[in-house]
């Protein structure tokens, strides 16, 4: 996310709703786009890389993440919701204002993949909580969504 297109990266997909791309970059660390779809949601994997779109995906990118904080978002749960929609496929997380998951997928649960690469799971009150303590009250964290 921090690279440009041209030298291989996907920066220039962070100012709308093209969230698919992103995976579409790294699809040679995948063997096959299943891996793109949570076993709870009810989207359908893509046949191939060439043919992934955001309904193939079943999780947001973390548009902010960068390789110095080990403690951001980088993938999440595509469920996850605001007060505030998302406009052109991205969702604002502001600390302080409400934040969750739909049922859509684990009921009001959603994982979240950090940059160091762990996985750590919110329930609605503990996502609050991590962007409340982990966030600066002027910090805006923006994610893409397959929408």
């Amino acid at each position: 996310m921090e690279v440009a297109v041209a030298k291989g990266g996907t920066r220039d997909f962070d100012t709308g709703a093209g969230t698919f791309r992103h995976f579409q970059l790294i699809s040679n660390e995948f063997n096959t786009p299943i891996t793109l779809v949570c076993p709870s949601d009810t989207r359908k994997a893509a046949a191939d890389f060439v043919r992934l779109n955001n309904q193939n995906v079943s999780y947001f990118v973390g548009l902010d993440a960068k390789a110095s904080d080990m403690q951001g978002f980088l993938v999440g749960d595509r469920n996850i919701t605001t007060a505030n929609p998302p406009v052109n496929g991205i969702l604002k997380l502001v600390p302080g204002q409400r934040a969750g998951w739909t049922e859509a997928m684990h009921v009001h649960i959603g994982n979240i993949g950090l940059v160091d690469g762990s996985v750590v799971q919110y329930a609605e009150s503990m996502l609050q909580t991590e962007l409340q303590d982990f966030y600066s009250p002027t910090n805006t964290w923006r994610i893409s969504l397959p929408e």
